[in-house]
């Protein structure tokens, strides 16, 4: 699902489609693909501002 996600998102045969991008990325994510998350969280993170600085708050855990 995830390398569905990432052919929409990067137009690889295909028309750019960030929505569908999207929802590939949160199918994957959904069945615990962790690089699926990431890329779910920092389109959010880029997109909006408020979410950059809420996510940007959280510490790293060592």
């Amino acid at each position: 699902m995830r390398l569905l996600g990432n052919i929409y998102r990067y137009g690889l045969g295909q028309a750019v489609d960030a929505d569908t991008a999207r929802q590939y990325y949160q199918r994957s994510a959904d069945l615990g693909n962790l690089v699926a998350y990431q890329k779910l969280l920092s389109d959010s993170a880029l997109n909006n501002q408020q979410n950059y600085e809420l996510l940007n708050s959280f510490k790293s855990i060592d």
